[in-house]
C-alpha cells in the first residue's frame, strides 16, 4: 500500500518536532482529558487509594497501545524510521483494508465525540459557575419548546 496522501505532499501537517515531554503532556491529557476537573470530586468520594490506581492502570495501558501504534507504523513497508506521516486512519486502513476501516472508525469517532461532548458540558458548567459567582445568577436557552425561552436555574 502507498503512503497516505498527507505523507506525499511532505510536511502537510506540519514537522515532526513533539519532544518526550510533549509526548507525556499529551498521554496524560488523553487519559484524564474532560475528567480532569470531576478528579477532586471522584477522590473527596471514592477516596484516594482506587483513583490513583485507575488512573495508573489507564497511564500504562495507554502508554502500551502508543508504543505498539508507534510500532505498527514503523512495520509498513517503506516507513522504517518513521520517515512518512501516517495518522491513525491511514495507519488502520493499511492493516485491516477498506472494508473492516470502515468498521473500526465508527467506534473511533464515536469516542472522539464523546469526549468532546464531555469537554462542552464540562465548559458549560465552568462558565455557569464563573457567572453566578460574578453576575449572581446565569440565563440558558431552553430549546425543547417552540418558541425557544430564556430560563435560569433554581
Amino acid at each position: 500500500m502507498h503512503p497516505p496522501p498527507a505523507a506525499k505532499a511532505g510536511q502537510a501537517f506540519g514537522a515532526k518536532t513533539i519532544t518526550l515531554w510533549g509526548s507525556m503532556c499529551l498521554n496524560l491529557n488523553n487519559c484524564m482529558g474532560p475528567a480532569m476537573v470531576t478528579l477532586p470530586l471522584i477522590v473527596q468520594s471514592a477516596g484516594w487509594q482506587t483513583p490513583a490506581l485507575a488512573l495508573t492502570l489507564v497511564c500504562v495501558l495507554s502508554s502500551f497501545a502508543a508504543t505498539m501504534l508507534c510500532e505498527a507504523t514503523q512495520r509498513i513497508p517503506g516507513n522504517g524510521g518513521l520517515a512518512a506521516r501516517w495518522e491513525y486512519v491511514s495507519i488502520d486502513r493499511h492493516y485491516y483494508g477498506e472494508r473492516w476501516n470502515a468498521f473500526t472508525s465508527v467506534p473511533f469517532t464515536t469516542s472522539l465525540q464523546c469526549s468532546n461532548v464531555a469537554a462542552m458540558v464540562v465548559s458549560a458548567h465552568v462558565f455557569d459557575a464563573f457567572f453566578v459567582a460574578i453576575l449572581g445568577h446565569s440565563y440558558a436557552a431552553r430549546y425543547d419548546v417552540c418558541p425557544p425561552r430564556w430560563v435560569t436555574p433554581l
